[in-house]
């Protein structure tokens, strides 16, 4: 998590969780908590995506804290494990969605190599790129406008490039959202050769003209 940052900022300049006010709809996601399903096998309403079967993790339901179950994925003790777990979802055209993750983890040396958590359809993907720390706990979340139009899709939860690694997840959802406001900005744009000195100067004189 180290590598990764949570990027969305107050207007102060400091960053600033998401306010359940912008959150429009319920969790689109079925059983995005995993309280569904028998412990040992995969949660309710979700399913194994297509791959090598020599290269697919393993994907359960185990026991987890206060009562709640968690849903694990762990390597085959291969490097170029590869596989992920997929829940149908339905995309409405013209909105703008939350995706977020809460989970654990152990022996990764990048969550964004290692995990994937996004939306798929036919022609449309995106998800949570961003992730920190909270408490013991990783919070990953992203906010982005879904397609024009209306789209079935899935939700998937990607374990890959990790012999030893371990991930528990607690929950995870996709919920409408209200838009992302747009941020214009002004670019000053030039080209040449100098040293820092004649660069400082430069980007005092952009800055001064706004």
């Amino acid at each position: 998590y180290t590598r990764s940052t949570w990027t969305r900022r107050s207007a102060a300049g400091s960053p600033a969780a998401p306010s359940k006010d912008d959150v429009q709809s319920e969790n689109l996601i079925a059983n995005g908590d995993f309280r569904q399903g028998a412990i040992g096998s995969l949660p309710d309403n979700w399913s194994l995506g297509s791959g090598n079967p020599a290269l697919k993790p393993s994907f359960k339901l185990v026991p987890g804290q206060d009562g709640k179950r968690e849903l694990m994925a762990e390597s085959n003790g291969r490097q170029e494990c590869y596989g992920y777990l997929r829940h149908p979802v339905r995309i409405v055209g013209g909105k703008t969605y939350r995706m977020r993750a809460r989970f654990r983890f152990s022996s990764f040396e990048d969550i964004n190599r290692n995990l994937v958590h996004g939306v798929f359809t036919d022609k449309f993907n995106n998800g949570i790129f961003r992730y920190r720390k909270e408490g013991d706990r990783i919070i990953g979340e992203g906010h982005f406008p879904g397609p024009p139009e209306d789209q079935e899709g899935e939700v998937r939860l990607y374990f890959r490039y990790s012999a030893t690694g371990k991930v528990w997840w607690e929950q995870v959802s996709l919920e409408e959202c209200m838009p992302i406001a747009p941020r214009p900005v002004n670019l000053a744009v030039s080209w040449g050769t100098g040293d820092l000195k004649y660069w400082d100067r430069w980007l005092d004189a952009a800055g001064a003209r706004g």
